[in-house]
């Protein structure tokens, strides 16, 4: 049985031009019913109304992923390989959209939450200054601003 919230979810990434295939990847549902859902939409939806969200504190976001220097994570070089991003079945293009994507990129930053190796990718792309790209479920604004109040923390420290 498809909860309500699973059903909101499924219908907004389809009406967002999400693929049934990467739906049903991050909702964890077959896609035969990703389609059994999609094919009871209304054809016309209600007006888009723009809500502020309040800024959060992402060093506080969740999940909980800390940012640890790669070289003192103690695993193997290749950790790239067990990521879910290497393994699933995802479109490479999913990892890079452009910023006016804001579905796309929240797609991608669901598949990372789930991602065995979030806290390697994340901790590897802030040592690196990856400039592009969801890497470790955040975006080049997202990890710009961790490095930024990682650095006023340790300001404030001293």
């Amino acid at each position: 049985m498809i909860t309500q919230e699973i059903r909101e979810t499924i219908i907004d990434m389809h009406q967002r031009g999400i693929g049934a295939g990467n739906i049903a990847a991050v909702v964890g549902i077959a896609e035969n019913l990703v389609g059994a859902v999609t094919a009871q939409i209304v054809v016309q939806a209600p007006p888009l109304v723009r809500r502020e969200k309040p800024r959060r504190n992402l060093l506080e976001a969740k999940p909980d992923v800390p940012w640890v220097n790669p070289e003192n994570l103690g695993v193997e070089e290749n950790w790239e390989v067990e990521g879910l991003c290497r393994t699933g079945s995802y479109d490479p293009d999913l990892w890079f959209p452009s910023p006016a994507e804001s579905s796309l990129v929240r797609l991608a930053q669901k598949v990372c939450y789930r991602c065995p190796v979030i806290v390697e990718c994340r901790s590897m792309a802030l040592a690196r200054g990856e400039r592009n790209g969801i890497w470790g479920g955040l975006t080049e604004a997202q990890r710009k601003r961790m490095k930024k109040q990682e650095c006023e923390e340790e300001a404030e420290a001293v």
